[in-house]
């Protein structure tokens, strides 16, 4: 390859010319795969999936646990989506967690009373 900039011969593969430090094609093909990747907020995904899970299995009393854990890990996936993106993805397990914990407490409530008033 001939660098663009000075006309000095240089390796194919260089990301820059090692005479000038004029940057190749290369260095420009490396910077938009870098910009391509996909970075993906596990946290948002973990609290989607466990407030999804605490509504399936509202009937269980030890089940609390998981909508409890979904609002956690959707409040610090909330925090984290500056950097990590995937803010309405948090927002929803957020949103999707709380209902679980409602639906989870009326359920329960609903069987204590139920409990109380039949004898």
């Amino acid at each position: 390859m001939i660098c663009k900039n000075c006309g000095w011969k240089i390796y194919d593969k260089a990301a820059v010319c090692p005479h000038c430090g004029a940057p190749t094609e290369n260095a420009v093909k490396k910077k938009k795969e870098k910009k391509n990747k996909r970075v993906i907020n596990g946290y948002a995904i973990a609290g989607l999936s466990l407030g999804a899970v605490g509504i399936l299995f509202c009937m269980e009393m030890i089940f609390f646990i998981f909508p409890l854990l979904g609002i956690i890990f959707s409040a610090i996936a909330l925090y984290k989506s500056k950097k990590l993106g995937g803010k309405k993805l948090a927002i929803l397990g957020l949103v999707i967690s709380i209902i679980g914990m409602v639906v989870w407490l009326f359920v329960w409530i609903t069987v204590l009373v139920t409990m109380i008033t039949a004898g």
